[in-house]
C-alpha cells in the first residue's frame, strides 16, 4: 500500500462514520483503464455535499471516480489485491468492534436480581 492512505480508507476506519446495509466499504481490484496497472478502489463512497450519506457504485462508476481522483492503491497483481482487500476489511472490522466494545462499556445497562435496571460504568464483563 502506499505510505499515505486515500481518504476512502481513512473515512472506513473511522467508527464514528455511517454504514450502508451494514458495509462501510467493498473493494474491487481491476485493470487501470492505462491496461498496465491493476488497482483496488471502493465501490462505496461517502459522497460530498450529500452529508455522510454512503453511495455504492457499480464497479465501472467505481473505478472511473477512483481514476479519476487518483486515490486508488496500485497492487502488483490480482491475488495481492484481493489479499489486501481482505486485509482492509480485517482492519476495519477490527476497529469497530473496539470502538463498538468501548461504547458498550460506558454504559452497560444490566439487570440486577431485583428485575430493575442498573446502569453499570466501565462494565469489563466480557
Amino acid at each position: 500500500m502506499s505510505k499515505k492512505k486515500p481518504a476512502w480508507l481513512k473515512r472506513a476506519l473511522d467508527p464514528s462514520t455511517p454504514m450502508l446495509n451494514n458495509q462501510t466499504i467493498r473493494t474491487a481490484v481491476e485493470w487501470h483503464s492505462d491496461g498496465k496497472r491493476k488497482i483496488l478502489f471502493p465501490t462505496i463512497r461517502q459522497q460530498t455535499g450529500l452529508g455522510r450519506k454512503l453511495i455504492k457504485y457499480n464497479r465501472d462508476e467505481a473505478k472511473d471516480i477512483a481514476i479519476a481522483k487518483g486515490d486508488f492503491i496500485e497492487v502488483p497483481n490480482f491475488a495481492e489485491g484481493n489479499r489486501l482487500s481482505k486485509s482492509i476489511s480485517s482492519q476495519i472490522y477490527q476497529a469497530r468492534k473496539n470502538a463498538n466494545r468501548k461504547q458498550y462499556r460506558k454504559s452497560t445497562i444490566k439487570r440486577s436480581t431485583g428485575g430493575s435496571l442498573v446502569v453499570a460504568k466501565n462494565y469489563k464483563g466480557f
